[in-house]
């Protein structure tokens, strides 16, 4: 999970990943019209295409928390905008802030 923090920040000097308490805000569902999206270039949307899929991995495996943001961005990966972009960048953001969690699954009786 680190090492994947790591990597997207250094193919995207740009943006820096910010820590945060949550993985999703309010808006998370909210999506632009066609005609007010300011939609990814091809670069820009392989990375978002790339990053969702290791986020999914991720959060199937290890981190269930992530899973409803997570989630919606999957869907979005075929023409994804600034706004989605926002969005994963906050995901990474909450694991960033949230590196050292651990899962816990336990069962009583």
């Amino acid at each position: 999970m680190k090492s994947m923090i790591e990597e997207f920040e250094q193919v995207n000097l740009n943006d820096t990943v910010k820590q945060v308490k949550t993985p999703a805000s309010n808006n998370l569902f909210r999506v632009r019209k066609e005609n007010e999206a300011s939609y990814l270039k091809q670069d820009k949307s392989s990375i978002f295409h790339s990053t969702t899929a290791k986020l999914l991995f991720l959060a199937k495996r290890g981190r269930p928390d992530i899973l409803l943001a997570v989630s919606f961005l999957t869907t979005r990966v075929k023409r994804p905008d600034m706004d989605d972009w926002k969005k994963m960048m906050r995901v990474l953001g909450y694991l960033k802030e949230t590196i050292d969690f651990e899962l816990v699954i336990s069962c009583k009786e």
